[in-house]
């Protein structure tokens, strides 16, 4: 991992949850984790680390997270792809 990405990842999560900043308007959420999205990505793939969500843990592996089923995340909160257009729109 190069030092830009390092930067960009830190920089991603000290954003903040972007669910819980957009859908529930905490302005100062903890850090967040990095998901990679998988949005056109083949199983088992892993895109890189410019691409990536900042979750928090309940909506990255919580109940109510994208680990705990796709398609019920996507259609509650939106696709990766939106939220990551979200996030870069808010930076």
């Amino acid at each position: 991992m190069t030092k830009k990405e390092k930067e960009w990842l830190n920089r991603i999560s000290s954003f903040g949850c972007v669910i819980c900043k957009k859908y529930f308007e905490i302005q100062d959420p903890p850090p967040a984790c990095c998901h990679h999205i998988r949005e056109g990505m083949g199983k088992g793939q892993r895109n890189n680390d410019y691409m990536v969500l900042p979750l928090c843990q309940e909506h990255h592996q919580g109940n109510t997270g994208f680990h705990a089923g796709k398609k019920t995340f996507i259609s509650k909160w939106g696709t990766e792809s939106e939220l990551l257009e979200w996030v870069l729109d808010n930076l």
